[in-house]
């Protein structure tokens, strides 16, 4: 019977799709059509709810999963025809903003339901603690949350959302969290397998199939990292990351206040290895740099399809082919990259504009990243795919030790309006206590084993490569002050040192030529002489001078440069 029924929706799910692959664009309606459209929305929403009190898919319970696989077909299903349909709520202004209007008002009265369920702990707590991935009932789908994301993101883009729906989920924290919730769970989720052993699991494997199945994996992270980008933008950056770190670590819910300071928090056991932080550390570093659409762009899903393409390429086991690139890469808000939408993109030229054909009778048709954009690439850019990213990562220490690559963030692209927040959070002290935790864990153990990940140590690298150079690319004083001084100020739990003295000092420890690549082009940023650290002790109670004054030739050359970059600003304003 529940066999049958499940059939019984695949079936119609394929009748919906050959409906709604009609694009609004291309034919002229009716304003009772429109009015259809515009119902549609609110009957999809009450779908959306009635469908996630269900919550078939749970890690909890084993036995009551027997047809997980074909449930992941109905995910598939589902979120094939929501997606669709979305395009055609998308297609008229008035008709995304009132169905982002009509799923507010649901949203206000899940959060009163939160609210009253509990008065022990303030409102805040129990949404960033509403769910227990370790030990509670949860879903990482969350239908909602997902589809107002979807027409919410692209009403933002487009600059279309009214002052009424803007101030209703950016001047409330309660809003921001709670829309925000699956991405945060999702996050947490995956964050939890990848840190953990392999394990034979079967209901986390259908759970994790289910979200990482080629049909599904970008539509449902593409939701994911624009919402965790809406949430740095507009949360206090301590709040974002206690949403984060408590959801990631639910154990430590019980051994900390949600009132205590990061750096105690930082200090718990379990961040001892560092494979917590390493998640934390991935997606924000991610979601700061990869721009594609909370940058200031004509053509941001080109942008994402380019950036697709330059990472496809670099993270290939063997030569590929332009048909391999093809299949690997998506186009924004397909379920599957359908013949269909090639004619949109011309993904020939794209391939064509950043790879080369190899010349070999023994590799026909294989290409290869062109030099210019070997620069651009982003070792962490597979967030999920850790095969990937070491793939891309000795891809790299190989194309370094034949000097053709070196590590270079690529040009900055300035940040939209609606998202000048993340610039906000990029400076914030509570941003930099995460940094500094990891600093100060690295130079306290250094020559032991009890470290942590190295690659945590190559993405703070990276990290401050970013902040100085955003720094140095706007006009805002304090932010390149605060950024210059924690790279060159004297830090006592440095050991009287600065962090560019002790990331020169691990260059010189560390046998890793990406890192050391790394460390070599924040010199770069800062002016400083590339020799200048070549006579550095390897003992740092020996390192007395060179912290001072390479403190003091940085806040010399990096203001000298500052002053250029904003002389040329002003100079460009008056004309």
């Amino acid at each position: 019977m529940i066999l049958r029924e499940i059939y019984r929706v695949l079936d119609t799910n394929r009748l919906l799709c050959s409906c709604l692959r009609v694009s609004l664009k291309e034919i002229e309606v009716s304003s009772k059509f429109r009015s259809e459209v515009s119902a549609a929305g609110n009957r999809l929403g009450q779908f959306c709810f009635e469908f996630d009190e269900i919550q078939p898919i749970q890690t909890y319970s084993d036995e009551k999963i027997c047809y997980c696989s074909r449930l992941t077909l109905l995910y598939v299903a589902l979120f094939k025809v929501i997606s669709m349909l979305i395009k055609w709520l998308i297609s008229y202004d008035e008709t995304a903003l009132a169905t982002l209007e009509w799923f507010l008002e649901r949203f206000y009265l899940d959060i009163k339901r939160i609210s009253d369920e509990d008065i022990r702990d303030s409102i805040d707590v129990r949404l960033v603690t509403y769910r227990n991935i370790d030990t509670e009932k949860f879903s990482i789908f969350n239908l909602p949350h997902r589809v107002f994301v979807d027409i919410f993101m692209d009403c933002l883009l487009k600059d279309t959302l009214t002052t009424k729906i803007r101030d209703q989920v950016f001047g409330d924290d309660k809003m921001l969290m709670w829309i925000g919730r699956p991405a945060i769970t999702a996050t947490s989720f995956f964050a939890k397998v990848l840190a953990s052993k392999p394990e034979n699991d079967r209901v986390k494997d259908y759970v994790s199939y289910a979200y990482m199945n080629h049909g599904t994996v970008h539509y449902l992270f593409m939701q994911d990292f624009n919402a965790i980008q809406i949430l740095i933008s507009y949360l206090d950056p301590e709040l974002f990351l206690k949403y984060m770190l408590f959801n990631f670590v639910p154990s430590i819910r019980k051994r900390v206040c949600f009132s205590e300071n990061l750096t105690s928090i930082f200090r718990l056991n379990e961040f001892d290895d560092g494979c917590h932080l390493h998640q934390l550390l991935l997606l924000i570093y991610n979601a700061l740099a990869e721009r594609h659409f909370v940058g200031v762009s004509d053509n941001p899903e080109y942008q994402l399809l380019e950036r697709q393409i330059i990472h496809s390429i670099a993270s290939g086991y063997t030569y590929q082919t332009v048909e391999d690139i093809k299949t690997s890469i998506f186009v924004y808000r397909e379920i599957y990259f359908l013949e269909l939408t090639y004619s949109t993109y011309n993904l020939d030229e794209m391939i064509q504009k950043v790879s080369y054909t190899i010349n070999s009778p023994d590799l026909r048709n294989t290409i290869s990243l062109k030099p210019e954009y070997l620069n651009t690439v982003n070792m962490f850019y597979f967030m999920y795919q850790y095969s990937k990213s070491a793939c891309v990562h000795e891809k790299l220490v190989n194309l370094y030790k034949i000097n053709q690559w070196k590590f270079q963030l690529p040009d900055l692209v300035e940040m939209r309006e609606n998202f000048e927040g993340m610039n906000n959070f990029l400076f914030s002290d509570a941003f930099s206590d995460l940094i500094l935790h990891i600093l100060v864990k690295w130079y306290a153990n250094l020559g032991t084993s009890d470290t942590g990940i190295i690659y945590n140590l190559i993405l703070v690298s990276m990290t401050l490569c970013f902040i100085l150079k955003v720094s140095l690319n706007q006009t805002i004083d304090s932010r390149f002050h605060k950024a210059v001084d924690f790279i060159f100020g004297i830090r006592k739990d440095l050991g009287e040192n600065n962090v560019m003295t002790i990331l020169a000092l691990f260059k010189k420890r560390l046998v890793d030529d990406v890192f050391g690549s790394v460390v070599d082009y924040l010199m770069e940023l800062s002016k400083i002489p590339t020799d200048y650290f070549t006579d550095l002790s390897e003992t740092p109670a020996d390192m007395m001078e060179k912290p001072r004054v390479s403190r003091d030739l940085g806040f010399k050359m990096l203001g000298n440069k500052y002053q250029e970059i904003h002389r040329r600003h002003e100079k460009s304003q008056k004309r």
